[in-house]
This record gives structure tokens, sequence and C-alpha cells, in this order.
């Protein structure tokens, strides 16, 4: 759509099965909803959400993900300029020796089990630290997930031809390239109404499994990993991912978690609260 942006909004994913090495996908996305809405960040929006299923080289449903997308014009994003006050992060040395420690300070639980009965409502969990984020983190990530977007050459030049309207200028240069640059340029974002360049959605929804699995360690399950991006992740901010427990139960023989995870900015800014639920394993007993 010629002068329309999409932002990836937010997840709902359910896993049924494990995801083993050498596992091959083929999956199912259906459009289930569409709402138009008026906002402070481009006016008149449009709201799309799919489903989206995953079934392996059994056809076993693996898992599903529910998700939503925001689209709206990018010269009313431009104009409207919500996030102009978002500023570049700035670091004193300080700051960013914590930032080290914070990495040194994760743990990974890996092949040491959590089991159910050792857990407790109000728990906290150890957080996970990603940032300051740079270009490279998001060129990192991108080469492991992929895109149907970024070509080379005459690779770009034949899917621009097959794709009339898929390009957008960037408005200081006068480039037509595709939108997924807004998250590697910083003039390209800045046609849209963000300061800079900025991380992918899913990308940092990602990084909610991330304290999640360090916490349950190998033999956790993940039932359900639910995040609604609201704000944005620029280049140079740093996000710490936390955690706590709210709940334990059981269910149909299945001995559960509820979490509620989030990952806070060095502003102090939630910008991706989420939930989940975890299946842990209980103690062998003689």
């Amino acid at each position: 759509m010629p002068g329309v942006h999409a932002w990836h909004s937010g997840d709902q994913w359910e896993f049924y099965k494990p995801i083993l090495e050498g596992d091959v996908f083929n999956y199912t996305n259906e459009l289930v909803d569409v709402q138009v809405k008026d906002s402070q960040m481009a006016g008149k929006t449009v709201i799309q959400y799919h489903d989206i299923k995953y079934y392996n080289q059994r056809e076993e449903l693996v898992a599903k993900a529910h998700d939503w997308c925001v689209r709206a014009a990018r010269k009313a994003a431009e104009d409207k300029g919500k996030y102009a006050d978002i500023k570049v992060a700035e670091y004193t040395k300080e700051e960013l020796d914590k930032i080290y420690k914070d990495y040194e300070s994760e743990i990974v639980r890996g092949a040491n089990p959590r089991y159910w009965e050792d857990v407790n409502a109000g728990d906290a969990l150890q957080p996970v630290i990603k940032g300051p984020l740079s270009r490279r983190d998001i060129y990192a990530w991108l080469i492991g997930a992929g895109s149907p977007f970024i070509k080379a050459h005459g690779l770009a030049m034949g899917f621009f031809q097959r794709h009339q309207g898929a390009d957008m200028v960037d408005a200081r240069t006068g480039l037509a390239d595709v939108p997924e640059l807004v998250h590697m340029e910083d003039s390209r974002a800045q046609t849209i109404g963000i300061p800079g360049a900025y991380d992918y959605g899913c990308q940092r929804i990602s990084w909610l499994d991330n304290v999640i699995t360090n916490w349950m360690g190998d033999d956790g399950f993940i039932k359900n990993l639910n995040g609604t991006l609201k704000r944005f992740n620029i280049v140079g901010d740093t996000h710490w991912m936390k955690g706590k427990v709210t709940k334990k139960y059981i269910v149909n023989g299945e001995h559960l978690v509820d979490i509620e995870c989030w990952g806070e900015n060095q502003r102090g800014e939630i910008t991706l609260p989420g939930s989940a639920t975890v299946r842990l394993p209980l103690r062998r007993r003689a």
C-alpha cells in the first residue's frame, strides 16, 4: 500500500510441542479481523489481526500466533510527531559499567531443573539486559530471522518491479527503498515520525522468551507467551527484561506457573508489557 506503513504491535503465542533440531515447518496466515481507529500517532489507523499456524514435517500443529499490526499514513505519522520527544540515549561511564555488570549477572539455568514445588507467587525472575541497542544487534537478529524485503542489486530491482508501490522514499536523500530500512537508517525512521532507527517488534518480543527460558531451565515448557509493544526502542536504548510469578496451579495434570513479564528501558518506561504460562517439572519421589 503506497504511502502506508505497518508497525508490528503485539503477539499472543501458544506452543503445543517442542521444536526439535532438524524440524521443517509450513505455516498458514489468515487475516481474521480489521478495525479502524483514531490514534494520537497518525490520526486514522487500521489494525490488522492475523492467526498464524505452524506445522512440522509430521503435519503436527506445533505453535499458533495471534498477532496484530497498525497501519497508518507515513506522512500523517511524521506530521503528528507523537514520538518526537524521544531523545537519543547518552550514558556516563558509571552507567555503562552498571550495564556491563548486569550482563555478567545473567543466569541461564539450563540443565539445572526448576521444580514446580520450589516456586511461589511473588518470586522475581532474574532480569536479562538487552542494549544499548545498536544496528549490529538489529542486523544480527535479522540474519537469523530472515526477511522477504532485504535483497541486493538485481534481486531487489526485480522485487520492486513485481510489487509496484512497495518502496518508500527517504525524505532527506530522495532514495526509494524498502520500508524495512526504518530499522537501519535514522532519516528513513524520521520520515514516519520516529527520531531514529528502531528495533523490530518481534525481535523485542523474543527477548521475553529469553528471560523466561533462562529462569525455567531446559525441563520447563512455555505454554503461551503474550506481548504488546507500547513504545519504540530506538538505537541507543537499553532494556531490562523482567518478570515475576503471579500464580501456580495444576490443570489436567500439568503443573503450571503464570508469569507477568515486561521490558523496561533506561527511562523507566515499560515499552513491552507481557505475560506467560510455563509448565514445570515435579521432583521425582522415591
